[in-house]
């Protein structure tokens, strides 16, 4: 990957799709407080997943892609969050393209971030930036959602997917052998410049058999006006610059004859 968070154009023939990548892992610092989910856990770091004689330094140092030990860890991840926070709001409404896509590892029914500068409830923010798709994992499921399917799952106009399909024992949905089920499998998307279709394939069941579970068809979603989302607070009054005062010159003139 590029980066831990970074935007890409794609030009089709008569469209263009943006796409958004970010890094949600502030979620599992201060966020989190289960120790074992932690990832700035003193516990682990290192321990029994950074193991100092595997990984370099001391198990806990990650040099100049992270944090450079677990007290640094929390505030260098807040940090990344706000950049990403900063980053986005000011990259969106810059798209000219047809279709806005957001990617990234948790879904939104979890809000990340901190108050009052870089919390961000999606639910709040997907439909009024124009978002048309929010694509993610980490919960262990296949899921389509595209209206209001309750509270925090209720992204307005904008759609929303999980394709984390397997996990194990940690699975939200366990397969069965019949395959009707949505706990392993895959999506395919094609998108034009009138619709985004989505289909959402179970893994088959012991059979092998094709079977389609989901198959939603997304319109664009418009974005709100630029004083809107100022009144939202996603953007920054646009700065009006004062008219330079010029003193006005003197009119009298000393004529001068030679």
């Amino acid at each position: 990957m590029p980066g831990q968070y970074w935007r890409r154009t794609v030009q089709f023939k008569n469209f263009k799709v943006d796409f958004f990548f970010i890094d949600g892992n502030v979620f599992d610092t201060t966020l989190q407080t289960d120790e074992a989910h932690n990832i700035c856990s003193k516990t682990h770091n290192p321990g029994q997943y950074c193991e100092s004689d595997i990984y370099p330094g001391d198990g806990s140092n990650c040099a100049a892609t992270g944090p450079h030990n677990p007290a640094d860890c929390t505030d260098w991840f807040k940090k990344l969050w706000q950049d990403i926070y900063n980053w986005l709001t000011e990259e969106v409404p810059k798209s000219d393209a047809e279709w806005q896509i957001v990617v990234g590892h948790y879904p939104p029914q979890y809000s990340l971030g901190y108050a009052p500068n870089s919390y961000m409830n999606w639910e709040k923010f997907l439909q009024p930036m124009g978002i048309d798709l929010f694509i993610a994992g980490h919960t262990h499921e296949q899921r389509v959602y595209y209206g209001d399917f309750g509270p925090g799952r209720n992204m307005g106009d904008s759609a929303w997917v999980i394709t984390g399909g397997g996990g194990g024992v940690t699975t939200e949905v366990y397969p069965d052998s019949n395959g009707e089920d949505d706990a392993y499998g895959f999506m395919e998307m094609t998108v034009s410049l009138q619709e985004l279709k989505i289909t959402a394939y179970s893994h088959g069941g012991t059979e092998g058999k094709k079977i389609i579970r989901n198959q939603t068809t997304v319109v664009p979603v418009p974005r709100n006006s630029d004083e809107e989302l100022v009144a939202l607070g996603y953007m920054k009054p646009k700065t009006v610059s004062t008219p330079k005062v010029v003193a006005p010159v003197n009119s009298s003139r000393t004529q001068v004859v030679i």
